[in-house]
């Protein structure tokens, strides 16, 4: 059976889904809605909805990319050392903002498509996609002071800062008709694609000997 949308209003559908139904408007398949059944829920009654409330997000690493992060990660510990149980925790917390922030960005670009498929607000809608990727920053953070490093919560701050900086500057040029200037580009550029990358390298040297400066552009 299909999807049954609650709302008629295109502007903000409100979408009834349930494990494997087929996701359609008009007669017009767009995609599936899945819940994961691997999931682990949490034990406490607060927690117990994670697997729902993060469905977007599911949906949208269930559809994986190029996985480019995990291997820039894996050739910077080369230099780096640091143990591999904290390297692969790293790696996931990366993994989860990086999918977070495209289910953020295809709402803000306005794009339908994802990897080649229907993007998670076209299923999900677009309050439940905002709402998962929101919280998948937060289980991130989570995740990421489980290390332990009293650094830990400034490094992610001036990172995540840096994404929404870099992100709101590509959003008001574009929305705003202005062209910047290359410098003013190449720095939003570093904030909002090389803002992950960074934090990864920063978290990477809290637990290594090697303090050396990676980044390889000056800010203008």
């Amino acid at each position: 059976s299909d999807i049954v949308i609650l709302s008629s209003k295109k502007e903000n559908p409100i979408w009834l889904h349930a494990p494997g139904l087929r996701v359609s408007v008009g007669g017009n398949l767009i995609g599936f809605a899945f819940l994961d059944a691997n999931i682990t829920m949490s034990e406490n009654e607060s927690f117990k909805h994670d697997g729902i409330i993060l469905e977007p997000f599911h949906y949208l690493l269930a559809n994986s990319g190029k996985g480019l992060r995990r291997q820039l990660i894996k050739a910077f510990n080369f230099w780096m050392q640091i143990p591999a149980e904290k390297l692969e925790l790293l790696s996931e917390v990366i993994e989860m903002l990086h999918n977070a922030s495209l289910v953020i960005d295809d709402i803000e670009d306005g794009s339908s498509r994802r990897r080649g498929k229907p993007a998670a607000h076209m299923l999900f809608g677009i309050p439940m996609s905002i709402n998962a990727a929101n919280y998948a920053y937060f289980l991130a953070l989570e995740k990421v002071l489980a290390l332990g490093h009293p650094d830990v919560p400034l490094i992610f701050a001036e990172q995540m800062l840096d994404l929404h900086r870099g992100q709101g500057l590509d959003i008001y040029w574009r929305c705003s008709c202005n062209c910047p200037s290359e410098p003013a580009y190449e720095d939003m550029v570093i904030k909002k694609t090389g803002g992950l990358f960074g934090m990864a390298v920063k978290f990477m040297q809290l637990f290594s000997a090697d303090k050396r400066c990676v980044r390889r552009y000056k800010r203008p």
